[in-house]
Parts: structure tokens; C-alpha cells; sequence
């Protein structure tokens, strides 16, 4: 059997699974989430990486002179940078990225690092582009939480299912290759020496076994 997660992301079956009803819901709340802090806000330069399809910079309401949206595949980038021409879209590995040292003063990242080969290789590159006193945005799934887990097993997959993905979990688990604790752990050891300010959702004070995700804001 083929791998089939290439296919639906290029389709637009991933947008479509991800993008509406509840799964749309719980996705706008984390974008919105994400960027609570900077509403009034405004940037030199914004790094995006692995950007997907430009879903989260709908939400960014902060300004800037410079938004540089990037990912792995640039082609669902396009519209994103034909409705704004200060959007530059790039093809970058976050894990090798090509920037000079110190270059951004904002920073985000979605769900990039549990899929990524070498998560703290790519957590090291993210530190050294940025500048100092750079804002850093970082979402992390509390992956395998039981209460992700159950919340997956009720809506993720089955949507999944109906959408015709035949092996949902199959397609999950090549993808999500990397879980919270260990993420977790890297995160805090590369951004050991700058201030973390962090908040589960959507119960604050239990431990990430009985949350969706995390939210970190690193200055």
C-alpha cells in the first residue's frame, strides 16, 4: 500500500478534513491563541515556518515590514503572496534554514516539530536566526495524551474516515513522529537562557496528559 498523505495534502482533502466544522473551530482558537500577545504589536521581519497553506497568517493581526511565509512545498504559499506584497514566500527547511544569524524579530512555528526528522536540530536554527529580544511563538500537541487521544478518536478520525481516508492512524502516525515530552524537554534545554512563558489548553493547571496542546511564547 502507498503512502497517502502526499496525495491528500496536494488534493486538498488535508484542507478539508482540517479546515471545516469543529476541527476549523478548534484550529481559529489556537491560530488566535497563538497571537493574543501581539495585537498591538508591529515587526521588522516575521519568519513563518511551515507554513502549510498560509492558514495561520489570517489570524496574525500584529503589523510588520517584511512576513517571510515559508515551508517545504511553496505552491499553496501563492495566494497568501499575491494578496499582500510584503509576504515573501520561500522554499526552507526549518531544520537547515538559510538566513544569516539574528535576522527575525518574530517567529512562528505551528505544527512543525513533531513531524520534522530532527526536532532540536530545528529548534537550534529557529534560536539562531532570531534576534536578540526576538518574540518566539511555538505550538506543540500533547501528543500521546489520553485526552488528545480520546479527542482524536471522536472527531479526527472519524471526519477522517468519511473524507475517504482509508488508514487515518497510518497516515498519523507517519506524521506525528515525535511526542510532547520529548519536544518539550528539547525546547526548554535549547531556550534555556531566555524567559519561556507557557499555557496549556484548555485545562491550565493539569499536566499535558489531560490537555490538546501547549503554547509557548519565548522572548
Amino acid at each position: 500500500m502507498g503512502y497517502e498523505f502526499d496525495d491528500i495534502y496536494l488534493s486538498g482533502s488535508y484542507q478539508q478534513i482540517m479546515g471545516t466544522g469543529n476541527l476549523a473551530l478548534q484550529w481559529a482558537h489556537i491560530h488566535r491563541k497563538m497571537e493574543k500577545p501581539f495585537r498591538t504589536k508591529s515587526f521588522e521581519s516575521i519568519l513563518e515556518v511551515g507554513a502549510g497553506n498560509a492558514e495561520h497568517i489570517k489570524f496574525v493581526q500584529s503589523g510588520w515590514k517584511t512576513y517571510y511565509l515559508t515551508d517545504l512545498r511553496v505552491e499553496p504559499l501563492a495566494e497568501a503572496r499575491q494578496e499582500d506584497s510584503s509576504v515573501v514566500v520561500e522554499a526552507q527547511d526549518v531544520q537547515a534554514l538559510t538566513y544569516a544569524d539574528g535576522v527575525f524579530d518574530r517567529i512562528i512555528v505551528t505544527c512543525v516539530l513533531a513531524h520534522v526528522a530532527d526536532p532540536f536540530r530545528a529548534l537550534e536554527e529557529i534560536k539562531r536566526v532570531a534576534k536578540p529580544g526576538a518574540k518566539i511563538t511555538i505550538y506543540l500537541p500533547c501528543e500521546p495524551g489520553i485526552f488528545l487521544r480520546l479527542a482524536r478518536s471522536v472527531f479526527t478520525m472519524p471526519k477522517n474516515r468519511r473524507l475517504g481516508v482509508k488508514d487515518p492512524y497510518l497516515l498519523h502516525f507517519r506524521e506525528h513522529i515525535h511526542y510532547y515530552p520529548a519536544l518539550n524537554h528539547y525546547l526548554n534545554f535549547v531556550f534555556s537562557d531566555a524567559q519561556i512563558k507557557a499555557s496549556y489548553y484548555p485545562f491550565k493547571f493539569l499536566t499535558w496528559n489531560c490537555n490538546l496542546y501547549k503554547i509557548y511564547q519565548i522572548s
